[in-house]
């Protein structure tokens, strides 16, 4: 199929089990590549501005079509030199 998915991607950085930062791609923006087996998806997020400690990125992701979900999530930390 050659045809661009419809899906509604959201972006959610999680700290302490709460939605701490959200974004949405609800135009197709963050695809870079498809076929009709697998989706890639990219986005850049700053966290220049989070504070130090542990999260986790959540992706949520709605295929318009077809009606399925699909949600991944990945922990990671945040660490600032402070005194730089």
């Amino acid at each position: 199929s050659s045809l661009q998915p419809a899906l509604i991607i959201a972006y959610k950085l999680l700290k302490d089990g709460k939605l701490f930062k959200q974004t949405t791609d609800q135009q197709g923006d963050s695809i870079q590549y498809f076929s009709d087996d697998r989706v890639v998806v990219t986005k850049l997020l700053s966290v220049d501005a989070l504070p130090a400690g542990p999260y986790r990125i959540m992706v949520e992701i709605a295929d318009q079509l077809s009606g399925e979900r699909v949600e991944f999530v990945q922990p990671f930390t945040v660490s600032l030199d402070r005194e730089g």
